[in-house]
């Protein structure tokens, strides 16, 4: 049974406007077929998207360094994504301004999978908020990563806007 996306679609069918497909042969999500979606979206084992953002990337929007900002994700998705980068940056320099020693990642899901599956997707949101906070030039020691998957929502109501506001990564200091 197809678990429910966020727009009325399915987790395995339709994710941010593209169609992801399984690949039965290599066990790869692909689009390589003979539709003509122009949303459609390559997706490997490693979840990493053809296309789509990463760790790396450009950081270089400026944003008030001004309080630690929470970091966040697209549906069913742990890369950084590029509208965030400015604010890894804005984290990154708040910190090395505020002497701050140690900092906890908390990865966190919104209500759609099951509770093992938001687990080890909220701990991969928050390895990759660390991974890119490190590219910053961050002591990776410096940081504990934590998933609390679905069970601590910042919002309740049944909407798009809110499950989008559960899919994050909350940077606390220590």
């Amino acid at each position: 049974m197809p678990v429910p996306g966020p727009n009325g679609g399915n987790l395995g069918n339709e994710a941010n406007g593209a169609d992801y497909r399984a690949d039965s042969n290599s066990n790869n999500f692909s689009n390589r077929d003979t539709s003509e979606n122009q949303n459609s979206k390559y997706v490997d084992n490693n979840n990493n998207v053809e296309g789509e953002d990463s760790v790396d990337g450009d950081y270089s929007a400026t944003i008030p360094a001004d309080s630690l900002y929470t970091i966040y994700f697209d549906f069913d998705r742990y890369n950084i994504r590029n509208d965030m980068k400015p604010y890894i940056k804005a984290d990154a320099e708040y910190i090395k301004q505020q002497d701050i020693k140690a900092v906890v990642l908390q990865g966190n899901t919104d209500e759609f999978g099951t509770d093992e599956y938001n687990f080890a997707l909220g701990q991969k949101r928050a390895v990759s908020v660390r991974d890119a906070l490190v590219l910053q030039g961050l002591p990776r020691n410096m940081f504990s990563t934590v998933s609390f998957g679905a069970s601590k929502p910042v919002c309740k109501e049944k909407s798009p806007e809110c499950h989008a506001k559960n899919r994050r990564t909350d940077i606390v200091e220590k």
